[in-house]
């Protein structure tokens, strides 16, 4: 028996994306499997190892995002090639801002934790 959940389902990543925009759950699983493996690859390329946050977090807040996007029209995607590259940057970019947030080191390059902005002549509180 073929447990794969792709099996017997047009593998038509324009249909699910269209799909998708209507608020189909279904067809968002659809696309988290048939992309879920190259995203966490992505991500961990980009996160590494030594954080409180594992790659697959990364990936799922891209795939996340990614999915709002195109069900709140933020983003239009007409074929798979715009999907990935799309989806390339939320995750690339989810990546470096968690590593800011942390405070890491990856590949020499140091992300620091952002510190509060403020003016202290200005008292907030008001």
């Amino acid at each position: 028996m073929n447990n794969n959940p792709l099996s017997g389902k047009t593998q038509s990543v324009t249909r699910w994306i269209s799909e998708l925009k209507k608020g189909d759950g279904a067809a968002a699983e659809l696309l988290w499997q048939f992309l879920q493996t190259r995203l966490i690859a992505l991500a961990s390329r980009q996160v590494g190892f030594g954080v409180s946050y594992d790659q697959e977090d990364v990936a799922l807040d891209a795939f996340a995002t990614l999915c709002e996007g195109i069900h709140n029209g933020r983003y239009e995607i007409v074929n798979r090639n715009a999907l990935w590259s799309l989806l390339g940057v939320i995750t690339i970019n989810g990546a470096r801002k968690r590593l800011r947030n942390e405070g890491v080191c990856v590949g020499g390059l140091v992300y620091q934790k952002r510190q509060q902005r403020r003016n202290p002549e200005i008292d907030y509180d008001e």
